[in-house]
């Protein structure tokens, strides 16, 4: 006769639930169930230094990048929650933790910024926790979960999920005429004498082609002064 047995495994997790349904499973062939119970995982989540130290066990990276992608994760866990992070259950890896980290970040910055350099201090900070929490993240992707398959963790999606909002910025004005581009080649050489840091990012921008991300991280003053030569050699041109 078949018998049907429910008996939660004590964890969201695929892999982690899969691992403990067929112990679960293999007791009640063996012992009628009776170590069955043992088996299911703790009712608390586990803390975020198992995690990290189960992720150091694990990862095959440099070890350098083990050690940012670890503080960065301690970072943002102190920032919001305080003490220590290593101590703190794993639930409090949520969408909200990116928020309040982020809202707790740019407060700081607001704080200690003055009215000159407020838009430039901002929008590092925003960058400098951006990279932290992509770092913190890495540690929990899908094909990092295997490490983890004997951790009870809660539904980590939606932290997996969220990141820091960049604000949009205007862009150059787009130059798709042959007579503009020769019109800002002919400004070069003023330029080179007028600023030879922007003249650098024009050779860098023009000829070596910088990504979207590269450009955005570039120090303000340059990709202000490119804008402004963008828009003073385009707006010439009768």
């Amino acid at each position: 006769m078949s018998r049907v047995v429910f008996r939660s495994t004590g964890t969201k997790e695929i892999a982690a639930a899969k691992r403990i349904a067929a112990q679960i499973i293999e007791s009640f062939w063996n012992d009628a169930g009776s170590g069955a119970e043992t088996l299911k995982l703790r009712n608390d989540t586990a803390t975020i230094g198992e995690l990290i130290e189960r992720y150091r066990q694990n990862a095959e990276q440099r070890p350098g990048t083990v050690r940012g992608n670890a503080r960065s994760l301690r970072m943002i866990v102190r920032t919001v929650y305080g003490g220590d992070p290593g101590q703190k259950p794993t639930s409090v890896l949520r969408a909200d933790l990116v928020r309040q980290v982020e809202k707790r970040q740019i407060e700081a910055a607001e704080e200690r910024a003055t009215p000159t350099m407020r838009a430039a201090l901002i929008q590092q900070t925003r960058n400098s926790t951006a990279s932290f929490v992509r770092q913190a993240r890495s540690i929990v992707t899908l094909r990092k979960m295997k490490f983890f398959k004997d951790l009870k963790l809660p539904e980590l999606r939606a932290f997996r999920g969220e990141s820091v909002e960049m604000p949009h910025t205007g862009r150059c004005p787009v130059l798709s005429t042959m007579k503009a581009l020769c019109a800002m080649e002919a400004a070069v050489p003023k330029l080179a004498e007028k600023d030879p840091a922007v003249y650098v990012a024009h050779l860098l921008f023009s000829r070596l082609g910088l990504r979207n991300i590269e450009i955005a991280n570039s120090p303000p003053h340059i990709e202000s002064a490119m804008a402004a030569l963008a828009l003073e050699t385009a707006t010439g041109i009768s």
